[in-house]
């Protein structure tokens, strides 16, 4: 799941992913209430931890402009954050793999020249893979 204003629990909650099937699904626990976090001055990702989908990648060095704020499930790997919280969270469910991106991937919290970055591209490119 990739996050933005009408993802996770979304603005003032409306989206309300956390009272549906994937609230059971993801890697992370969802709020029922508004879970946006706005960064109007950007903060850059941190590798916080060791994975097949951050081995290898360029340097972070672009910012987010915001995410939704989400808890990482028991069992599941937090493999970037963004001030402690976390932006991509991987884990399993059933006999399959399951990702949240916290950030979206458009404009308002994605600006363009973070979608472009080569860490944002390696990132992406290798979840995809590792989904598969």
């Amino acid at each position: 799941m990739i996050g933005g204003y009408m993802s996770f629990a979304g603005a003032h909650g409306s989206a309300g992913y956390g009272a549906t099937v994937l609230a059971d699904v993801l890697p992370v626990r969802l709020a029922l209430t508004d879970d946006r976090t706005e960064l109007p001055t950007g903060a850059v990702p941190v590798v916080v931890g060791e994975h097949q989908i951050t081995s290898a990648a360029p340097r972070w060095d672009e910012p987010f402009l915001g995410y939704n704020k989400v808890a990482p499930r028991e069992g599941a790997q937090t493999l970037l954050a963004i001030n402690d919280d976390p932006l991509l969270v991987v884990g399993a469910h059933g006999r399959g793999r399951t990702a949240a991106f916290t950030s979206d991937c458009a404009p308002h919290w994605c600006p363009h020249h973070t979608a472009t970055s080569p860490a944002q591209q390696h990132t992406i490119a290798k979840l995809v893979d590792w989904l598969g």
